[in-house]
This record gives structure tokens, sequence and C-alpha cells, in this order.
């Protein structure tokens, strides 16, 4: 399968941002997003694949272009992500190096009750 990586660098609400699209034939199959910087760390946003694309290693593709573009990048030293704690993916990121983490002593969670996450850069 012969994909195409799209880099294109956006502001949303003050913030400064990167999607990346993977296109294959024309089309776009697969999006993400980052954001920085944001309380002084990378914002994994937005990770997508048409789902007649999964299973072949297109996310994990798109994940790991998104934080080596950070790396390269942004002077940060976290990467932070939020997910529902039902959410399948959840165990997917936290093989991929993230943890919960704690605020004076609690689980870090959006207004709407999803979890925080964050994997620190080396």
């Amino acid at each position: 399968m012969n994909v195409q990586l799209s880099i294109l660098e956006t502001e949303l609400d003050g913030q400064k941002g990167i999607n990346f699209y993977l296109i294959y034939e024309r089309a776009v199959i697969a999006t993400g997003r980052i954001a920085y910087p944001y309380e002084k760390s990378a914002y994994l946003r937005e990770g997508f694949v048409k789902e007649k694309y999964r299973g072949r290693g297109l996310w994990k593709y798109l994940y790991e272009v998104r934080c080596q573009w950070i790396k390269n990048n942004c002077p940060i030293k976290s990467i932070k992500l939020f997910v529902s704690k039902d959410n399948p993916m959840k165990a997917v990121y936290e093989r991929y190096g993230f943890e919960t983490y704690k605020i004076d002593g609690k689980i870090s969670k959006t207004e709407d009750g999803h979890l925080w996450m964050r994997k620190k850069l080396k």
C-alpha cells in the first residue's frame, strides 16, 4: 500500500497545530493532529483511520510520525492526550508509554470526565 503523508500547519483558537494526513489514491484515509505548546507539552489530538483501512498499521504509523515531529520541533518534555476510561484505545496508549497522572493527589480529568494521560519524552 503506497500511502503519502501530507503535513499542514494551522492555528485554531490561537493555538498552533499540525494536521497530518495519510493519502491513498488521492483520498484522505487517516488523519491526526497535534497542538502545541499546551501547558508545556504537546497535545496529541484526533487520530482516525477510515474503517476499511484499519488493521494495516496506519494508526501506528500516524502516531509515530506525530511523535517524531514533536521530538524534532517542540522544546517540550511530554506529550498529553485524553481518553475515556472505557475506550479500548486507553490500553493502546498505555502500551506506548502513556500514563494517567495526578494533580494534587487526584487523577487528572477533563471537565466531561475523560482521563488525561501523559508520556514523558527522553
